[in-house]
């Protein structure tokens, strides 16, 4: 039982990151997609690479903040139907974990796609810079929680 509480904590624990990530980005709106264009212009520099639209930039801040939202909801979504199942036979729990399993995919996938293939393979090596290289770290450190967390909950289940 000890098991199952940990995975919804763990799960709860990933809306909390998504959910409070998604408000900061909300909340900081202006400056949150100021830092998106600064991010995809290359610096203000030349360079076939650099995005300038605003279309894009804008499409580029609701993926992240989307994404985030969306992660949250499943995992709480996914969390509720985990605590029903904790008592239930191993298939039930498993099963439960799911709309957790599509939730924190999601944000894998916006944080990999949006920072390793985006800013890492798109922009580097020629325009990296330390901010860039911050974000894509603080990136791999999220994407490193949160696969560690995936990984616990495909643990296996006994029947309790």
């Amino acid at each position: 039982m000890a098991t199952r509480i940990t995975k919804i904590i763990l799960a709860l624990s990933a809306a909390a990151w998504a959910i409070i990530g998604g408000l900061r980005n909300l909340y900081d709106y202006q400056n949150t997609v100021e830092f998106t264009a600064f991010l995809l212009s290359v610096e203000r520099r030349e360079s076939i690479r650099a995005v300038s639209s605003p279309l894009f930039v804008h499409l580029s801040y609701a993926f992240v903040w989307g994404s985030k939202f969306l992660t949250g909801a499943l995992c709480i979504l996914g969390a509720t139907e985990l605590w029903r199942a904790r008592s239930g036979p191993a298939f039930e729990f498993t099963a439960a974990k799911e709309k957790v399993y599509l939730g924190i995919g999601i944000s894998i996938f916006m944080l990999f796609f949006g920072f390793m293939v985006v800013l890492g393979a798109l922009f580097a090596p020629f325009e990296i810079t330390e901010i860039r290289t911050g974000y894509s770290q603080y990136a791999t450190f999220q994407l490193v929680g949160l696969g560690m967390i995936v990984m616990f909950l495909a643990l296996p289940e006994r029947d309790v």
